[in-house]
């Protein structure tokens, strides 16, 4: 759940008092490591994942 926090809007800010903000999620796993970055209403902006180098420690 993301909270947010309603304040007045500043001149020196340049969102005009918007919540602006992201969310990044990691997954490490065995065979592959997974990430994804997505906005506060849960939209998924930008995804990644790559295999995890198995010879190289993996089990």
């Amino acid at each position: 759940m993301v909270e947010q926090v309603a304040r007045q809007p500043d001149q020196a800010d340049p969102t005009g008092g918007a919540v602006v903000g992201a969310i990044v999620g990691v997954d490490l796993g065995g065979t592959k490591i997974s990430a994804a970055l997505a906005d506060l209403g849960g939209r998924v902006l930008r995804e990644r994942t790559v295999p995890t180098d198995r010879a190289a420690g993996g089990r």
